[in-house]
């Protein structure tokens, strides 16, 4: 009996409600590349809302969140990052 294939998800909100959800293929990774193109998905949801000032993002501190272009493609859209508890 084989279980079911895990699917990576990202999924971004406000206050109102969901903004985007973005799901790999099947096997694949998150990287970096792969993130920044998932942000330029959510700036585009944003700007659809009317929602493009002043956005805040918190993620976890894992590689392709922290990787240079992630911090340099964030910064470039004018977005500021929550730092991302430590406990």
């Amino acid at each position: 009996m084989s279980s079911p294939a895990k699917v990576m998800g990202t999924v971004f909100w406000d206050a109102e409600g969901l903004i985007l959800a973005a799901f790999l293929e099947t096997g694949q990774a998150i990287t970096a590349a792969r993130y920044v193109q998932t942000l330029l998905k959510l700036r585009r949801a944003l700007r659809d809302k009317g929602s493009e000032r002043n956005n805040i993002i918190l993620h976890d501190n894992a590689r392709p969140y922290a990787a240079r272009l992630t911090s340099e493609a964030i910064a470039k859209m004018g977005w500021e990052v929550l730092p991302h508890p430590v406990l």
